[in-house]
């Protein structure tokens, strides 16, 4: 669920608008809160430019978000890749839908608002037994966190969807299901995560070191702080060469075992 809020008489110049999802842990549901600031490009123009995280304190008051919700969090982007066997595929594809069950994660229920929170009202969610699937077990899941932006930047040198295979991240493969974040799930069936492999083997630590300058990534506006201080810098750079490795790992696994991946920024 979106929605933004008129803060006009606080800001004139600017909105901000919350992206609520369900996850599931084990037995219990949460709700997990995003929230995007929007400064309009002049006071009498409706047009928004950049969209930029704001701070859990910028929230206080404001529509009365945290105080009608001590529960909410104000969480970051984020983006997790699945592995997918050939018979969830099958499986998936008669029910796509269902994908955020398979995931972890629960699509926002019908009818569910922030006035019906507000009036006590709860929307109706499928019980246990009627859901198409069980969630993939940690084993078969690569969390990226916040490090997705930086990386896709540094595999495409640009911030928004870039060609395959270097855009992987962000686009490629086939859509499934409904928006549960920032976009539908996207699936990679096993020849596009064979090729996303061989991209990752062909990746080099000395490339990496010389596309994380922060200035650059910073004027692109890349969803992440980038240190231009040297030995900060430098322990940054090696922390997500270590990621890459690792991702690297996990999709070698899963080729070798013939299965698909599933990535969902939310």
């Amino acid at each position: 669920m979106k929605s933004s809020f008129d803060l006009s008489h606080q800001h004139p110049n600017h909105v901000y608008t919350t992206t609520r999802s369900f996850v599931r842990t084990g037995s219990e549901t949460h709700e997990r809160y995003h929230c995007y600031h929007s400064a309009k490009t002049f006071p009498e123009s409706p047009d928004f430019i950049q969209m930029t995280p704001v701070q859990t304190q910028d929230l206080h008051g404001f529509f009365g978000v945290t105080d009608a919700f001590p529960e909410a969090q104000i969480m970051s982007m984020l983006c997790s890749l699945y592995r997918i066997t050939p018979k969830q595929v099958e499986k998936l594809k008669a029910f796509p839908d269902a994908v955020g069950e398979l995931v972890g994660l629960l699509a926002t229920p019908p009818k569910s608002s922030f006035l019906s929170k507000l009036f006590g009202k709860s929307a109706k969610q499928s019980p246990p037994s009627a859901r198409m699937f069980e969630a993939i077990v940690e084993a078969d899941t690569f969390e990226l966190n916040q490090a997705w932006h930086i990386l896709h930047f540094l595999f495409s040198g640009v911030n928004a969807e870039a060609p395959w295979p270097n855009g992987f991240l962000m686009s490629g493969g086939e859509e499934i299901g409904p928006d549960l974040g920032y976009g539908p799930i996207r699936l990679l069936v096993p020849e596009r995560s064979h090729a996303v492999a061989t991209f990752l083997e062909a990746q080099s630590f000395g490339r990496m070191n010389a596309a994380y300058v922060a200035s650059e990534i910073e004027a692109a506006e890349i969803y992440w702080q980038a240190s231009d201080d040297g030995s900060e810098r430098l322990r940054e750079v090696e922390e997500l060469w270590g990621t890459v490795k690792e991702l690297h790992v996990f999709f070698e696994q899963t080729v070798r075992t013939g299965n698909g991946i599933l990535i969902n920024i939310y």
